[in-house]
């Protein structure tokens, strides 16, 4: 289970220093360490506590994979289709030509309609600065419960970070897997053109 970038990225918005989170877990912050490092999977039971204290669903942690490269993204799209009816077309969004974009089907789809509605809702109410980061964050971690009208954000004193900060991290993000991405094409190639020679 490789959730250390979550449990790194939901202690900084808690505004909590990896000492502080073991010491709320009752570990020293070398073992939060190197769980956020993946050195060291969490048991159950401390994940259970590492949840609790960052206030985040254990569910949302659980995950072998996370963050996912463009392939990841795309076999994971692929094995949706296998439990959730789908369809591809074109979406008009702002500011970029049309693009092919997926469309749940099936039985579902109402319930799909309703939480994608609810997730543009909060994110338009980050992007206006009305909700912090941190509460947008929490939002998603702490789904279904966070739809329920008596769900309460349990602010912290996490960093601020604005609409932009963000789209600017995930760009970050993005930029650094697509030079990886070229990086390994290059070396294919030269593997592969080595190999070539060696026949020869």
């Amino acid at each position: 289970m490789a959730s250390g970038y979550l449990f790194r990225k939901f202690r900084e918005l808690r505004g909590l220093t990896q000492k502080a989170l073991g010491s709320m877990i009752n570990l020293d912050d070398v073992r939060v360490r190197q769980y956020e490092l993946d050195k060291r999977n969490p048991k159950d039971d401390v994940l259970e506590n590492i949840s609790k204290a960052l206030n985040v669903k254990p569910e949302y942690f659980k995950d072998p994979v996370y963050p996912y490269s463009f392939e990841e993204v795309i076999r994971l799209l692929f094995k949706l289709e296998d439990s959730i009816p789908m369809a591809m077309g074109k979406v008009h969004a702002p500011g970029i030509q049309p693009v092919h974009s997926v469309v749940f089907l099936g039985h579902n789809i109402l319930k799909i309609d309703k939480t994608l509605e609810a997730w543009a809702k909060k994110q338009r109410e980050f992007m206006d600065g009305e909700i912090t980061h941190e509460e947008y964050e929490d939002w998603k971690a702490n789904w279904p419960d966070s739809l329920e009208d008596d769900y309460v954000f349990d602010r912290q004193e996490g960093k601020e970070t604005s609409f932009q900060e963000y789209i600017d991290k995930v760009q970050a993000f993005d930029d650094a897997q697509a030079r990886q991405e070229r990086l390994a094409e290059r070396r294919y190639r030269l593997a592969e053109k080595k190999a070539r020679k060696g026949k020869k």
